[in-house]
Parts: structure tokens; C-alpha cells; sequence
């Protein structure tokens, strides 16, 4: 994935660092950041607290956490409907 990246931020002429990290211990300085991202990730921490915790630590003011998780919903008429947008719409 992060090779992927960088050919596409040349491609685009972004220059940002790219790094593969612990994410409960990020090599990056207190609030330095203005955007994390995590997409289907934040499930596989150990500890999710902590991530959340690492994550404000190294926000800047007003920088922004987006994570993107889905479950399946505990209502069976929401889980059916969920099940089809899945699987035949969001394809």
C-alpha cells in the first residue's frame, strides 16, 4: 500500500513522508499532524483506547480522525437491508 502511495503522490507531485508504524506508539511529534486516517484498521488494534489516545496526541489543534469500520448491525431488518446494500449496491 505504500508503494503504492508514493507512486501515486509523484504522479501527483505531493511530497508528504510515508512510514509503516506501530500505531499505538507513532514515530511522530505531538500535535504535528492535521489528518489521520485509518480504514478498516482501528479493529485490528490491541488496545482501542489507546489508539484513540495515540491519535489526539499527535493531532494538531482542530486536525481532524477518520475512521472508516463497519459491523454487522444486531437488528435482523437493518442487518437484511445492510447484507444487500453490501453486497449488490456498494460493489
Amino acid at each position: 500500500m505504500l508503494t503504492a502511495a508514493a507512486v501515486k503522490m509523484a504522479r501527483r507531485g505531493v511530497r508528504a513522508p510515508l512510514f509503516e508504524a506501530d500505531a499505538l506508539r507513532l514515530p511522530v511529534a505531538d500535535a504535528s499532524l492535521d489528518l489521520i486516517t485509518a480504514a478498516f484498521g482501528f479493529r485490528n488494534l490491541a488496545n482501542y483506547g489507546a489508539g484513540l489516545e495515540e491519535m489526539r496526541r499527535v493531532l494538531r489543534p482542530g486536525g481532524m480522525a477518520a475512521i472508516l469500520e463497519f459491523s454487522r448491525p444486531s437488528n435482523a431488518a437493518f442487518a437484511a437491508l445492510y447484507e444487500f446494500y453490501s453486497r449488490r449496491i456498494l460493489p
